[in-house]
């Protein structure tokens, strides 16, 4: 009996694992701006601002939190629905290596957040 049980917890135990947190977005990114409008809008924002973090179900940036939830349609795609805010969708992409993240209308004009 105890070695049913035993492997009946590992088999448990490695379908949590193998599933794994699904979400690209998890963590924390940093400012990555390019082209003509990165000098600009890597200088209007300030220290605190070049920062932000995904939590399981939450947004954290700029010294405020809010209230988040995700629905993710695939490995590259994310869409956040964040409290009192229109849904974004985000788009995860390799660049020099680093994994990157961005809201499609601000991807397109070279300004992204790329992992720390």
């Amino acid at each position: 009996m105890k070695t049913t049980r035993a492997a009946f917890s590992f088999a448990v135990l490695l379908t949590q694992s193998a599933c794994g947190d699904s979400n690209p977005l998890i963590g924390e990114w940093e400012l990555q701006a390019e082209g003509p409008l990165g000098g600009i809008v890597t200088g209007m924002a300030n220290e605190e601002d070049r920062k932000i973090e995904f939590t399981s179900s939450s947004f954290i940036a700029g010294g405020e939190t809010k209230s988040v939830t995700y629905e993710v349609k695939d490995d590259k795609t994310v869409i956040v629905r964040m409290e009192g805010e229109p849904p974004t969708t985000f788009t995860v992409v390799e660049i020099n290596d680093k994994t990157c993240i961005a809201p499609a209308e601000m991807a397109a004009l070279g300004i992204r957040y790329c992992e720390k």
